[in-house]
């Protein structure tokens, strides 16, 4: 039984024009996931979506301690993908945030996400940072899966239960 060969992929920085289009994918990406976690109201979900952005990237991709990726399929020469991590927390325990970790559709479920992770890690350990820190939304179990596969656990969990469901 031969292993399945695992794409190589570099981390490359995104130029300007990827981060407009990364945006314009993103930024009601988020909008509708975080409706759909019941974290925002729909009627609201873009502009808090927008303010999200703003806060975290005020000066775009030239934002101190913010990185901003394409995920570069080496072999195929082709972009699959995007990744963003910050870094967080002051004093003794900064931290490295994924913000973003996104396949194309079409890529999906070829090796890409585990191989990102792992550019990833690198980049993480050149800054000299210990830990990597993520938020996934608790309806995403293939993103779940894959993080827990990569050796991601569990730190917080946070339960809703909807009230509004229609009496019988």
């Amino acid at each position: 039984m031969n292993p399945i060969a695992l794409p190589t992929v570099a981390l490359r920085p995104m130029t300007a024009a990827t981060f407009k289009t990364y945006l314009e994918w993103s930024i009601p990406d988020y909008a509708e996931e975080c409706v759909r976690a019941g974290n925002f109201p729909a009627e609201a979900a873009l502009r808090m979506a927008e303010e999200q952005f703003q806060q975290l990237l005020p000066r775009g991709l030239d934002t101190p301690q913010q990185y901003l990726f394409t995920i570069h399929d080496t072999a195929q020469d082709t972009t699959v993908g995007y990744l963003w991590f910050g870094v967080r927390g002051d004093g003794d325990q900064p931290f490295a945030a994924l913000y973003d970790l996104m396949v194309f559709p079409s890529e999906r479920r070829r090796g890409y996400g585990m191989q990102a992770l792992r550019a990833l890690e690198m980049r993480v350990q050149d800054l000299r940072l210990s830990t990597i820190r993520l938020h996934v939304f608790g309806h995403n179990s293939s993103a779940r899966a894959l993080y827990e596969k990569m050796g991601y656990i569990v730190t917080n969990i946070t339960m809703a239960k909807s009230l509004l469901a229609s009496t019988p």
